[in-house]
């Protein structure tokens, strides 16, 4: 259940693919570092499914969410979701939108993240 936003005179595609998994990896990584015997050790592991999580933990209960929180969950996904805008200038376009257009547009990825992709074999 792909949805498309006219941006910048552009028509943007926003669609859960496996593209969008990769993507998310890449800007969304988690570090872990550990004190094992006296040495450090650090890890870090994609965050793909916890970005997701944090972003859809945004609309439980109801809560009121500050618009930088909003924006930094929604940059995240919002962006891994599409491939025709560079990171900055999808970031420019959300910080650009007003308070409903923003709350209308996490409606919307937040759909897109719920919907089961399956295929038939």
């Amino acid at each position: 259940m792909a949805f498309t936003k006219e941006i910048k005179g552009k028509t943007v595609i926003f669609a859960k693919s496996a593209k969008f998994f990769n993507v998310l990896n890449k800007i969304f990584t988690l570090s872990v570092e550990r004190d094992m015997d006296g040495q450090k050790m650090a890890m870090q592991m994609p965050g793909a499914d916890m970005a997701i999580e944090q972003f859809k933990g945004l609309f439980e209960a109801d809560k009121e969410v500050e618009r930088e929180t909003l924006e930094y969950h929604l940059g995240m996904v919002g962006y891994a979701l599409q491939f025709k805008m560079d990171r900055d200038e999808f970031f420019d376009w959300l910080a650009n939108l007003d308070n409903s257009d923003l709350v209308e547009f996490a409606k919307k990825v937040k759909e897109e993240l719920d919907t089961k992709k399956l295929i038939s074999l």
